[in-house]
């Protein structure tokens, strides 16, 4: 995973996004077996018909380095858009750098970080640590919900993975909160991506198999820094492209499912995967093993989202699981998330389970944490 790192946004216009750490680098074909972007019908998606393997989708050694800076921050992309320009793909471990599942079309490579940092240092620095919410015992940190939000629970493993982490420490609880861009950072420091003219697509590849304590959940997502829940979607919104909420209850277990959502209001401007069993059911909630997956297993998956003017279409593992045309924002102002919340349970925590408080995990499910392979956002020729 040896894309290395740094910051520039050249055409932002033609790249839909802003803010450093961000230039047009590889063009990719996606092989035509994957989904048709245009075609794919939600309510009838069949989990057989779509190939999640998809390795012939990209060539990783196409990836261009034409300009990389030894100096820039790990795990993101520059280039100065020289071709062909081979680099070095294998991960620290051994392993072969996984292909991103791209949809049909041609796409270009605008952003990306691999986390390549070595073991236990900090996010690279395009990782806000988020909103100034009352600050926290430490420098960096932030009260939020039922925990404080540390830069310090964000740490690469040295293996290619930035580590998200949930702890109870000293009577405190802490998590990890990351962010490319909001309200309260320096606007000169944002990062933001929309769908630009032609469209773009982001994938995450993650590991939730250790995200195993009640009363906290991890996601991967986009949000534009203001404005977002004013009803009006033009000036942006909350995307949830995954929301994975651990937690086993006398007659029912969420291991196995995770949600996705767009909201632009707090009320009624939301939409949610309609029910479709036996991949979504009637909570909006999709199901992993419905697709052959298990996601209590130490392994990694994709969660992608595919954004044009007027639709989004939503990915896991490459098959598409949901389009949506509600509440579809042009907006060029959306920070990547990825973060853990705690909320407490008092009996029911914010998701209506009765999760406890999060100290009272057994220490079989602590400390929690996910696993982030890489954030890669590409632009649609």
């Amino acid at each position: 995973m040896k894309i290395t790192p740094s910051s520039v946004c050249a055409l932002l216009l033609l790249a839909g996004c802003t803010g450093r750490d961000t230039v047009p680098t590889d063009t990719v074909n996606a092989d035509a077996g994957n989904v048709d972007a245009d075609s794919g019908d939600a309510g009838n998606v069949d989990a057989g018909n779509v190939d999640a393997g998809n390795a012939d989708s990209v060539d990783a050694d196409s990836v261009d380095a034409g300009n990389v800076d030894a100096d820039s921050v790990d795990g993101a992309v520059e280039s100065d858009g020289a071709a062909d320009a081979a680099i070095d793909t294998t991960p620290p471990d051994g392993g072969a750098q996984p292909p991103t599942q791209l949809p049909a079309g041609t796409w270009n490579l605008i952003w990306a970080d691999e986390f390549e940092g070595a073991a236990d240092s900090p996010a690279a620095a395009h990782w806000l640590p988020g909103p100034a919410w009352a600050a926290g015992p430490r420098p960096g940190d932030h009260f939020w919900r039922d925990a404080v939000q540390s830069p310090d629970e964000c740490r690469h493993d040295g293996q290619g993975h930035l580590e998200l982490r949930a702890r109870y420490i000293n009577g405190e609880r802490r998590a990890c909160y990351l962010t490319t861009a909001d309200n309260g950072d320096d606007p000169g420091l944002w990062t933001t991506f929309g769908p630009g003219a032609t469209g773009m697509y982001i994938e995450f590849r993650a590991d939730v198999s250790q995200m195993k304590a009640f009363a906290s959940w991890f996601a991967l997502w986009l949000m534009a820094p203001n404005d977002t829940y004013d009803s009006d979607p033009a000036t942006g919104t909350e995307i949830d492209i995954m929301e994975y909420v651990p937690f086993t209850g006398p007659n029912y277990s969420l291991m196995n499912l995770f949600h996705a959502a767009v909201f632009w209001d707090l009320d009624a401007g939301r939409a949610e995967p309609p029910e479709q069993a036996p991949f979504i059911d009637a909570w909006g909630q999709v199901d992993a093993t419905a697709y052959g997956m298990d996601l209590t297993q130490n392994a990694f998956h994709t969660w992608g989202l595919e954004w044009y003017g007027d639709k989004q279409q939503f990915y896991f593992d490459g098959n598409l699981f949901w389009e949506n045309t509600n509440g579809v924002s042009r907006a060029e102002n959306h920070g990547i998330r990825m973060t853990i919340e705690i909320d407490n349970g008092d009996p029911y925590n914010l998701w209506g389970h009765p999760v406890g408080a999060f100290e009272d995990n057994p220490p079989s499910r602590l400390p929690s944490y996910a696993r982030v392979d890489y954030v890669r956002v590409y632009r649609k020729q």
